[in-house]
């Protein structure tokens, strides 16, 4: 018998169609418009990439920590009223915004220069610089944060707003004076709208006059009332003259460092303001010293009145 061979399946494969002579491949059908979306898109996708890695590996100073918000801030500001007498002209230099980077505070407290330190309240290493810098013996000052002019600046935690009560006004400046638990006077932290605000500045000098603190204007902004209003409600004060690192070169430091040594030979007294970048601490560490020596290098506190 024969065998019977099994049956086919009904059903019939599919056989592909050869390719057409001259087809392209696919991605050379797309129209123009397509291409342009793509390599938009892939020139969004190189963007972000390396602004992310600008901010990861390059950015050292945050948004909450930058001295100046105001286009009006100058670097250089004279005192209109008279000076202090003695056998040698008095400097003082604040260092502001510490507590976000541990290092750079800990190599400022090391330098063996009279510096006046100033704690934001609540950024991560304010607790422990600020310990240091009190057995150091350091002149402490709270670094207040005050609402500034302009909605793109954050003056971060702890902040005062000229919409706030009195009531707000003590309970954070109290809250804010237990994170900085050593401060002998207060400085501003932006603010160049609080301090141009008469209730808002009246209201918080208040407190300050309060606690027993001194008040230093850092001066944000040229039309501040801070330091006048403080000596109407006598509450020891003084202003900044000098912005040291305005711009973050190591020389132009330095040459700050010596106009603001000019400046207290001008007029007996200067106060000058720096911030916690690296160009700051080599300056102070290689500069300082020598341009100081010729003033008495002393804590804020002493230049108040």
């Amino acid at each position: 018998m024969k065998r019977k061979s099994p049956a086919r399946s009904n059903r019939t494969r599919k056989k592909s169609s050869p390719k057409k002579r001259g087809q392209k491949p696919p991605f050379l059908q797309m129209n123009g418009f397509k291409i342009l979306y793509y390599f938009f898109l892939l020139c969004l996708f190189i963007f972000t990439m390396g602004l992310t890695g600008y901010v990861i590996f390059f950015r050292t100073v945050t948004a909450a920590e930058l001295p100046f918000e105001e286009s009006d801030i100058t670097s250089y500001v004279p005192e209109p009223n008279g000076y202090i007498n003695g056998s040698k002209p008095k400097v003082a230099v604040i260092i502001d915004d510490l507590g976000y980077h541990y290092q750079i505070g800990r190599d400022l407290l090391a330098l063996e220069l009279d510096l006046s330190f100033s704690f934001l309240p609540h950024a991560p290493y304010t607790r422990p610089l600020e310990s240091e810098a009190y057995q150091k013996g350091r002149t402490i000052l709270l670094h207040q944060p005050l609402e500034p002019r302009g909605s793109e600046w954050d003056p971060g935690p702890g902040a005062l707003f000229t919409s706030g009560s009195m009531d707000e006004y003590r309970y954070q400046l109290e809250a804010n004076l237990q994170a900085v638990p050593h401060a002998t006077g207060i400085n501003n932290h932006m603010g160049s709208k609080f301090t141009e605000d008469s209730r808002a500045m009246g209201q918080l000098l208040q407190l300050i006059k309060e606690k027993e603190l001194y008040f230093i204007d850092s001066y944000t902004s040229s039309t501040s009332i801070g330091m006048m209003m403080a000596k109407d409600y006598q509450v020891a004060t003084a202003r900044r003259h000098v912005f040291l690192d305005n711009l973050q070169q190591q020389d132009h430091i330095c040459r700050q460092l010596n106009s603001l040594a000019n400046l207290a030979y001008k007029q007996g007294w200067a106060i000058g303001i720096g911030h916690p970048y690296a160009e700051t601490y080599e300056a102070l560490k290689n500069c300082g010293e020598t341009t100081l020596s010729s003033v008495d290098l002393v804590g804020v506190d002493k230049l108040v009145d």
